[in-house]
């Protein structure tokens, strides 16, 4: 008997002949089903993934802050526990800013990103928060913002130096935290945005990190909010410190 030609072709690659091959196929109906079903099942996984990705930004942030308030306590050990402030030449023409001395002592490498023809030097990675994307409009102000009440910069009477031993309670003086693109300092509630999923991420002066609700950040009041907490100035200074009660 002569073999079908179809059957004999086939049974090189399929265990199986032509014509039950024909019965085996997707009909475009079930191939629609199946595609209906595949992407149900996504957009029931993004939202969980992209509350993932927002947590792990969030930890990665918490890391830069924790990285940052180390480098922060070796400057203070190598200059004599004087706390580093924001400009500490009080000279803003020059801009010799907190980051630009910190990235200098310890982490001198800077990475070049090209814009067009131009190229602009990034500071370390741990200067950026993950929810913000260094470009050329921020390659110079890094994510974060230093508090300018503690380092006594906010002085009623002008910025003055503060050393270590003016920090009552390390745990609860704000050190650096997320600041809005444009503030390396900060001053004001209003200068604290609230990147990851409605909170802030801070580190203390006691080198540990964590995270603020808008609500933690309005007590005592809207405008200074806990970022006159944790310190004090000289005795009769009542205007740039507020003791934690």
């Amino acid at each position: 008997m002569k073999k079908n030609s179809n059957t004999i072709a086939l049974k090189g690659i399929f265990p199986f002949s032509a014509a039950e091959g024909k019965h085996m196929c997707f009909t475009l109906i079930e191939l629609l089903v199946v595609i209906a079903i595949i992407a149900i099942l996504a957009a029931m996984l993004m939202p969980a993934l992209q509350q993932a990705r927002e947590t792990a930004k969030g930890t990665n942030c918490l890391s830069n802050l924790k990285q940052i308030g180390f480098y922060n306590r070796l400057y203070q050990e190598e200059s004599g526990d004087w706390i580093l402030q924001r400009d500490p030449g009080h000279d803003s023409s020059k801009a010799v800013y907190w980051y630009k001395i910190l990235s200098e002592k310890y982490s001198p490498v800077r990475r070049t990103i090209n814009v067009g023809s131009n190229y602009y030097r990034l500071y370390a990675g741990f200067f950026y928060c993950p929810s913000t994307t260094p470009t050329v409009d921020n390659a110079y102000t890094p994510s974060y913002g230093i508090n300018t009440w503690l380092t006594g910069e906010n002085h009623q009477a002008g910025p003055i130096f503060r050393k270590t031993t003016s920090i009552t309670r390390p745990s609860v003086a704000i050190l650096h935290a997320d600041a809005k693109y444009g503030y390396e300092t900060l001053k004001y509630v209003s200068y604290l945005p609230f990147p990851h999923k409605e909170r802030i991420n801070l580190v203390f002066a006691d080198g540990h990190t964590g995270s603020y609700a808008p609500a933690q950040c309005n007590v005592p009041d809207t405008y200074m909010g806990p970022l006159r907490y944790g310190f004090k100035c000289i005795p009769s200074c009542s205007y740039c410190w507020r003791d934690l009660k």
